[in-house]
């Protein structure tokens, strides 16, 4: 069944309806459309419900699915301030029409929660039953008393996610930044407070007492994410970069991660997710590599990649290609040719990311090919 997914006064401003993903999804393969296999099948806002304190299926939380969302895409993991109601924060805050445009699978917490639950709620971000999100293109943002939580969440798994937002009072207690940050990483000799993470953070604080926590948490991202000491202003933003002059960086990833300040209300940031959505999605995070490497998020032309398609029975099937310069300047040259293949859960463009076989073609000269798996049953 399905029900409102607003209070009776907002019905005629936020027409949502909330349904249920089907108890079968045996039939998914048999509904593929063979002109666009790898769409998402369910669209629309939909309701899950987690296991909370050892309670199974103790609480609620949402997803939205676009019309142009595709198998190993995006996702952003909303946390909306009290006081409103799921279809109320999306219509006002602009992911709805950011999601539609973008193509991101939106997960929502109910707002109101607690730690306990937006914990529980990152636990099912990445469950593959109805839809399949790709964990290089994970994002967080938090809203007035979301801010606390994304916070929160960021802190204790930042290798989990590719950028965050921090919208409203986002400042943490001193003795909670020493003790998580203290924790060790994926890598034992690492702790915690060494995991970058692209942060972006906007807060008026009211009190003393709020700016004393937000500038002590400015502090740890700046460490986290190697900043340099001295920002550039852009767009109303303090950004601060990371240092170019470490020895942190590795040849397949960046060095640190950037840290942009506003004092923005978290009311007028209402609106604003294309702006937000373009600050927080610019890095990827590789997945297979102890805390995850970060790299920036590049378009198919930027890689100097294209897309090929071809007819395979009556399904449309693609591949992506490169070409190195010396190829294309010498039609003679005899180039090798390397075939990535990726994994059941992913795709060919984020598989070309994660890998960057580009950059060794190109020195190296040969050509490299990143097809495209058929879909599988989902269960």
């Amino acid at each position: 069944g399905q029900k409102p997914a607003v209070r009776t006064a907002e019905r005629e401003v936020f027409m949502m309806e909330i349904k249920q993903f089907p108890a079968d999804v045996s039939d998914f393969y048999e509904k593929i459309d063979p002109d666009d296999i790898y769409r998402t099948q369910l669209t629309g806002l939909f309701e899950r419900r987690l296991d909370v304190g050892g309670v199974p299926r103790a609480k609620t939380f949402y997803i939205y699915i676009p019309e142009r969302c595709y198998h190993s895409g995006p996702t952003a993991v909303l946390i909306p301030s009290e006081g409103q109601s799921v279809a109320e924060f999306l219509e006002k805050s602009g992911w709805k029409k950011t999601a539609d445009r973008e193509g991101i699978l939106l997960q929502i917490a109910e707002p109101g929660e607690d730690y306990e639950y937006i914990r529980a709620l990152e636990s099912m971000v990445r469950d593959r039953t109805y839809y399949n999100i790709n964990k290089a293109y994970v994002y967080l943002a938090g809203y007035g008393t979301g801010a606390k939580l994304a916070q929160k969440l960021a802190l204790e798994v930042p290798s989990h996610f590719a950028g965050a937002v921090c919208a409203g009072d986002y400042g943490m207690d001193e003795g909670l930044l020493k003790e998580w940050g203290d924790r060790p990483s994926d890598y034992d000799f690492l702790p915690m407070r060494d995991v970058p993470l692209p942060m972006c953070l906007f807060s008026c604080p009211e009190t003393e007492e709020e700016n004393t926590a937000q500038q002590r948490t400015v502090c740890y991202w700046k460490h986290a994410n190697v900043s340099r000491e001295k920002p550039y202003e852009q767009d109303g933003l303090t950004i601060y970069m990371a240092r170019e002059d470490t020895n942190a960086s590795l040849i397949e990833e960046t060095a640190g991660a950037p840290l942009m300040l506003g004092r923005i209300k978290t009311e007028d940031l209402m609106g604003k997710s294309d702006w937000l959505w373009e600050l927080v999605s610019r890095y990827t995070r590789t997945t297979g590599i102890a805390n995850g490497h970060l790299r920036p998020r590049r378009t198919l032309e930027a890689w100097g990649a294209e897309r090929r398609t071809i007819r395979v029975d009556q399904y449309l099937r693609d591949w992506v290609e490169y070409i190195p310069s010396k190829v294309k300047r010498d039609p003679d040259y005899k180039a090798p040719v390397v075939v990535c293949f990726h994994g059941g859960g992913n795709r060919n463009e984020p598989m070309m990311a994660s890998t960057e076989w580009v950059k060794v073609a190109e020195a190296r000269s040969f050509i490299v090919l990143f097809p495209a798996g058929s879909m599988r049953r989902m269960a």
